[in-house]
C-alpha cells in the first residue's frame, strides 16, 4: 500500500481528541453503578487498546519508518501519548496522575497493537502476494 490517506488516519485523530477531551473533564469519577473501584482501569485499558489499534491502522503501509517495525513505533508513540495524558490530568481539578492508570493504558496499548498486528499484518501479507 502506497502512503496513507486521511481516511486511514482520521479515526486515530478523532480518538486522540476524544481521549484528551475526556481527560479534561474536571472531577470525572467512575459512575456509581455498583462498579468496583478499579473499574476505571478497565476504561483506561479499552481507551488505549482502541488508540493503539487505530494508530496501527493509520500507520500500516507507511514508508517513512526507516526500518522501525510498525508494532514498535505504535507502542512507543502511544505510550508517549498516555504519559502526556496522565501528566495533563495533574492540572485538571479533581483529577490526578496515577501510575496504575498509566499501567492500564500500557497493557491496553500492547493488546491493541497485537490486535492491529494480527489484523493488518495478515492484510499486508495478502497484498504482498498479489
Amino acid at each position: 500500500m502506497q502512503g496513507n490517506t486521511l481516511k486511514q488516519w482520521l479515526p486515530f485523530i478523532v480518538w486522540v481528541a476524544f481521549v484528551f477531551a475526556v481527560s479534561s473533564i474536571p472531577h470525572l469519577a467512575v459512575p456509581a453503578l455498583g462498579m468496583p473501584h478499579w473499574s476505571d482501569k478497565v476504561a483506561h485499558f479499552i481507551e488505549y487498546a482502541v488508540l493503539a489499534f487505530l494508530f496501527y491502522r493509520g500507520e500500516r503501509g507507511e514508508r517513512w519508518r526507516m526500518g522501525i517495525p510498525a508494532w514498535l513505533l505504535v507502542i512507543v508513540a502511544t505510550l508517549v501519548i498516555a504519559s502526556v495524558d496522565e501528566y495533563h490530568q495533574r492540572y485538571i481539578p479533581g483529577r490526578d496522575s496515577n501510575i496504575l492508570d498509566w499501567t492500564a493504558d500500557a497493557v491496553g496499548i500492547v493488546i491493541g497493537t497485537l490486535i492491529g498486528l494480527a489484523r493488518f499484518g495478515a492484510f499486508l501479507r495478502r497484498a504482498e502476494k498479489t
